[in-house]
């Protein structure tokens, strides 16, 4: 893995947007529809040097294939691996609505009250549940229409050729452009079980170990290929607000310890140099107000046997969070990328606000230790134009931070 040596390096966590074809067929895909692979291949034979070039263009040093293969970053793997059968059920669940008594911050000692209330909407985010027309307005993506795939069987892989097609058309197109480094983003063990449950093995560490032992294989083949591994980990922190919500912190926390176990021994084989992480809070418009504080999980997160580590730290409920790393050392070896663009957000950073946010992380944290990065994925942006243009105002933004750092 490539650090900053001699001026910030920049990057983004992975999902970009999707041409139209592709988009419209991976969206029937996931919804267990007919779809035409065909004309997936056909355009992705394209698309993904295309994605690259554009990744190169605005300035990004460390690049993707934008993901482009995928239904989403996390439910790809139901239609690669063996042992998840889709199913009648929902994950959304009624709250009580919003008031002052409750706050704007989760509560430590309890959980998140969530049960189906008469004539409350239901929705899989806690946050967004508490809000009763924003409930009703906004697509519940997680709830999938109610459907939810559950393991049924013993996990194993029955489409391993899909992450070798992958691994070849990243690998043909950045041979073409040479970027600085490249990395390929795949599902954390944690967050396989906490999206797919288990009602097949005996225990849920049975269950974490077996998915670890099929997710090894594709973890070792991009390392293989010699890509930088990402592995998404959402579940140490929006977990507490959407599958684990009736968890107290403590609880919470107990969970993740066994998450970030799972996670390297998943890693066994592979150099820590090799690896990032990314961690976030759901990218998701939402209220935010139910996040667990990233103070509450960090020591955790840090534990992983990984070089890197993106954290949310554009948005407005996040954005305050990097003074943890006034108290809180960054062990030695490790890597953060902070995010300093606000995916959700169509405004586009002015570069000297994104220098700003990378020179405070660079003096807390050492300027060797810092990559620039995005909040989380770009791919929900309605133009792919706009997500360039973030890309570009990050890569902007670093180079007159580099500029204040290095002179």
């Amino acid at each position: 893995m490539k650090r900053s040596n001699d001026r910030i390096l920049t990057t983004h966590t992975g999902s970009l947007p999707l041409p139209a074809p592709v988009r419209q067929a991976l969206s029937a895909k996931r919804r267990g529809e007919a779809y035409d692979q065909a004309v997936i291949d056909a355009t992705l034979t394209t698309a993904i040097g295309e994605v690259v070039r554009r990744q190169k263009e605005v300035g990004i040093d460390i690049v993707n294939d934008g993901e482009l293969s995928k239904t989403a970053w996390n439910d790809y793997v139901v239609h690669r691996v063996s042992g998840l059968e889709r199913r009648l059920r929902s994950r959304a669940r009624s709250s009580e609505p919003w008031s002052i008594a409750q706050g704007i911050v989760r509560p430590r000692n309890t959980g998140l009250v969530r049960r189906d209330l008469d004539g409350a909407p239901r929705h899989y985010r806690a946050d967004i549940a508490e809000f009763y027309d924003l409930a009703r307005a906004q697509t519940d993506a997680h709830d999938n229409g109610g459907m939810a795939y559950v393991c049924t069987g013993p996990i194993g892989w029955t489409d391993f050729a899909a992450v070798e097609t992958d691994l070849n058309r990243l690998a043909s197109s950045v041979a073409a452009t040479q970027p600085h480094d490249v990395f390929m983003s795949a599902l954390s063990p944690g967050c396989f079980a906490r999206f797919f449950r288990n009602e097949f093995y005996p225990n849920e560490e049975t269950y974490l170990q077996a998915v670890a032992d099929a997710m090894h294989l594709e973890y070792q083949a991009i390392v293989d290929a010699g890509f930088v591994l990402q592995l998404d980990c959402p579940d140490l922190a929006s977990g507490a607000n959407t599958d684990y919500a009736g968890l107290s912190i403590k609880q919470f926390r107990k969970v993740i310890e066994r998450h970030v176990e799972c996670l390297n021994y998943a890693l066994r084989t592979i150099p820590r140099e090799q690896v990032r992480i990314h961690v976030c809070w759901g990218n998701y418009a939402g209220p935010h107000h139910r996040d667990i504080a990233l103070r509450d999980v960090i020591d955790i997160v840090l534990k992983a046997n990984v070089t890197g580590i993106t954290i949310e730290s554009a948005n407005p409920r996040h954005g305050h969070e990097w003074k943890i790393w006034q108290d809180i050392k960054l062990p030695d070896g490790k890597i953060l990328f902070p995010g300093v663009i606000d995916d959700l957000s169509y405004f586009i950073e002015h570069p000297e606000l994104v220098a700003e946010r990378i020179v405070r992380f660079a003096k807390l944290v050492g300027k060797e230790n810092v990559i620039a990065c995005t909040d989380c994925g770009l791919r929900h942006l309605p133009d792919a134009g706009l997500a360039f243009a973030k890309l570009y105002a990050l890569s902007e933004g670093a180079k007159l931070a580099s500029q204040e750092l290095w002179g």
